[in-house]
């Protein structure tokens, strides 16, 4: 027989990546923490990452992956559009303005250069 690769996680576990899981009282927890850098509108949490829960006009989607680093290094996971973005910029203190703008900046340009299936 072949072999067959033998996956980190299993897809089950993946889809859960992109769940929101949190009560209201916890999404608004959460949200009064990123509010300084994300303007996505409402967060949740999955079981391993911080979720936007509605489309961001002209960038990520509803239930998208995201979260920031102590050092200016962000980043975004679009199931929806299979997009993935990194940008770090090693700059401290966490969530400097230009490093912030920088990625806002990034994911702007990304998002209006996809293409149409």
């Amino acid at each position: 027989g072949k072999d067959v690769p033998h996956p980190i996680l299993k897809q089950e576990t993946v889809k859960t990546l992109f769940k929101p899981q949190l009560t209201e009282a916890g999404a608004a927890a959460l949200a009064a923490i990123v509010s300084t850098w994300i303007t996505a509108g409402s967060v949740n949490w999955s079981t391993g990452l911080a979720l936007t829960t509605n489309d961001v006009p002209g960038k990520r989607k509803a239930n998208s992956g995201f979260w920031g680093g102590w050092a200016g290094t962000l980043y975004v996971i679009d199931p929806t559009t299979s997009v993935a973005i990194v940008a770090g910029s090693q700059i401290v203190p966490t969530f400097d303005k230009g490093a912030v703008e920088l990625f806002d900046k990034v994911e702007a340009i990304v998002y209006a250069n996809l293409e149409d299936d």
